[in-house]
């Protein structure tokens, strides 16, 4: 039976049992879930080159194998949620590598059907962030039955017996996400230093990885430093938030900050504070995190008062895990385990550096150097291992960092 008739029966088996409803439930903190403590797979179950891999190179032509993977982008019309595809398109051009994406257009029951689409049209691997939580084992299911491997990055499972069970499964690659705790005490940390004492958070719904743990880093940090957070709204998605960041402000009007925990909530928040007609709503300084070339300009117009980010590159990421695991050479943990990576760091975008940001991601420049990439791929680099990936994403900040001013 071929791909797409398997892919199309497992969709409705898995869609008959699935009952998708509202993300919930805390996220596990990038500390807790370090690489080496996740369960370890069997040795059978990893990948190995002499029975589910492909050739590094296309037999009896010398060329590199090309892969076209498949990846999901939560809803189109975002920059920030069509970035990091974006970002990978430009990482990889002129490689025998390609990215394709389909929208979930904000919509739950999406994710499981779109995984299947993608299997269905034929993708060498699956790159997909869960935005709600009950899909991370159905969407793993259809990858095992379709024997397509995938890689899952931005989002982690919320209940560590999910993370488990992943860990067991053959075509599961690992998964990559930004240290979002860091970004959001980093924004906590400088909202204080600029004399910041009461603050209020603007976000995406509950339940959200990113968002969640943004919030709890910004928490935490914020309240040790003596602030306190007054109020907190949720919106469904961006369009809210400029009705909701208006409800939130009238209701705290002697807040000092706002923290919008992504720049499409920073976007509605700064709209709201332009149409009020208040004094004090403008005296209210605002922080954001995510990258985008209209979030570093309002940092230049003084409008925001800082912006942290730099995740961009977690598809990048996924697709040379995916990418490795295709050439026969699985990137696994000193332990033998499927990896997770989550040292990736915050890089601030200030008045020092914001026109260079805008200029290149404007130019279609990639903000790190390709070769840095073809560092982690054992098709350019045979000596590539877990712990080079690990380095690479602890000093990630200080290379994104030189690559907006190189």
């Amino acid at each position: 039976m071929n791909r797409k008739l398997v892919a199309c029966f497992s969709a409705i088996a898995i869609a008959a049992s699935l009952v998708l409803g509202a993300c919930g439930g805390s996220s596990a903190p990038a500390t807790t879930a370090a690489p080496a403590e996740t369960t370890a797979a069997p040795t059978e179950t990893a990948a190995p080159a002499e029975t589910t891999a492909a050739p590094a190179e296309t037999e009896g032509t010398g060329e590199l194998a090309s892969y076209t993977f498949g990846t999901n982008i939560w809803g189109s019309g975002s920059y920030v949620l069509e970035s990091q595809v974006k970002t990978a398109e430009v990482n990889f051009q002129g490689t025998p590598i390609t990215v394709k994406s389909i929208s979930n257009d904000f919509t739950a029951d999406k994710l499981v059907q779109d995984a299947q689409t993608l299997i269905s049209d034929g993708v060498d691997a699956v790159l997909y962030s869960c935005n709600a939580q009950p899909t991370f084992i159905p969407i793993a299911q259809i990858c095992e039955q379709n024997k397509v491997p995938f890689v899952y990055y931005d989002k982690l499972p919320a209940d560590q017996a999910v993370q488990d069970q992943l860990d067991q499964m053959e075509y599961y690659v690992g998964n990559i996400v930004c240290s979002n705790e860091d970004f959001g005490a980093q924004i906590a940390e400088i909202a204080l230093k600029d004399g910041n004492k009461t603050a209020l958070i603007v976000r995406a719904a509950a339940g959200d990885d990113s968002h969640d743990t943004r919030e709890k880093g910004f928490r935490d940090a914020f309240e040790a430093g003596g602030g306190e957070i007054l109020g907190v709204t949720n919106c469904a998605d961006p369009s809210e938030a400029v009705t909701k960041s208006n409800d939130i402000i009238t209701a705290y009007p002697d807040a000092d900050c706002i923290y919008a925990l992504g720049t499409d909530f920073a976007i509605g928040t700064l709209n709201a504070i332009e149409s009020r007609n208040d004094d004090y709503s403008k005296n209210m300084k605002v922080y954001t995190s995510d990258f985008t070339p209209d979030a570093a300009r309002d940092v230049l117009a003084g409008k925001l008062a800082a912006l942290n980010g730099g995740q961009l590159e977690e598809t990048t990421i996924a697709a040379i895990l995916a990418a490795n695991w295709l050439d026969g050479h699985p990137i696994l943990t000193p332990e033998g385990g499927k990896p997770l990576f989550n040292q990736m760091k915050p890089v601030i975008i200030d008045a020092s550096n914001a026109q260079d940001y805008i200029d290149k991601t404007e130019a279609g420049e990639p903000i790190i150097p390709q070769e840095e990439y073809q560092k982690l791929m054992w098709r350019y680099n045979p000596d590539v291992t877990y712990e080079s990936i690990v380095e690479f994403m602890e000093n990630y900040a200080e290379i994104y960092a030189e690559g907006i001013s190189r």
